[in-house]
């Protein structure tokens, strides 16, 4: 594997752990509302927008990966 093709995976993966951890955090806080009684933070338009957010739908990914 090449250096350069090493650093897009790497950078790729660490994109992909950013969204997920925006995603944990978001479901958290809909948890915790949910357990206070009110409604949640955040509906399925935001939690869906964190793919185009972050870059991870299919094309980012083969951009980040293939540089295409």
């Amino acid at each position: 594997m090449e250096s350069d093709e090493l650093i897009r995976i790497t950078y790729t993966n660490g994109i992909i752990l950013q969204a997920k951890i925006e995603l944990e955090a978001m479901l958290v806080a809909n948890k915790q509302r949910e357990i206070e009684g009110h409604s949640p933070a955040y509906g399925e338009q935001e939690i869906m927008s964190i793919i185009t957010n972050h870059g991870i739908h299919h094309n980012g990914l083969l951009t980040n990966l293939y540089g295409r």
